[in-house]
């Protein structure tokens, strides 16, 4: 949830009575974070796919040596 602007002109959580939530001060809008947040997760998605395919290439190049 973004910090909304309270009556006196400060920054605060709305007054919605809702719990649980974390609170979040930035100058970028929600959906900005969203994206922000997406793009993150692509590319760790593509960094574990990457150490993925690395990790098999290394194991099949491991047997390799250890049959020859």
């Amino acid at each position: 949830m973004l910090g909304t602007v309270q009556e006196d002109g400060g920054i605060g959580a709305s007054q919605s009575g809702e719990e649980g939530h974390r609170f979040v001060v930035s100058y970028r809008s929600e959906e900005a974070l969203g994206q922000s947040l997406g793009k993150t997760a692509l590319w760790l998605g593509m960094g574990g796919a990457g150490a993925l395919v690395l990790g098999v290439i290394l194991l099949v190049a491991g047997i390799f040596v250890l049959v020859s």
